[in-house]
């Protein structure tokens, strides 16, 4: 735990992987606790990341959740002036709002 973005790198990937292998887990805490980190230590890609977790997990029961993290992702694409990334934010907003609108 000494380096906080290591830490908040794996508890991610921890808690997004066990998700995929179980859906009915719990992975909101980990992934929470994990973007806390990444905004604290102003880690703007681990953060990208985080929201890209966040939103596929809230996709199918929360869909307005994940469509605040996926413009939570394209606010940080464009903080990091990454075109790759703000093409998948614009993507994961575009399948969003898609589903959103057939609700």
């Amino acid at each position: 735990t000494s380096n906080k973005t290591a830490y908040a790198r794996t508890l991610a990937n921890i808690s997004f992987t066990k998700w995929l292998l179980n859906p009915n887990y719990r992975a909101s805490n980990g992934l929470l606790t994990s973007l806390n980190i990444r905004e604290k230590e102003g880690d703007f890609w681990g953060q990208n990341s985080s929201y890209y977790y966040l939103s596929e997990y809230y996709e199918k029961h929360n869909p307005d959740s994940a469509l605040l993290y996926a413009h939570k992702m394209s606010e940080i694409a464009q903080k990091l002036n990454s075109i790759n990334a703000q093409i998948f934010a614009l993507q994961k907003l575009t399948l969003l709002s898609t589903v959103k609108n057939k609700n």
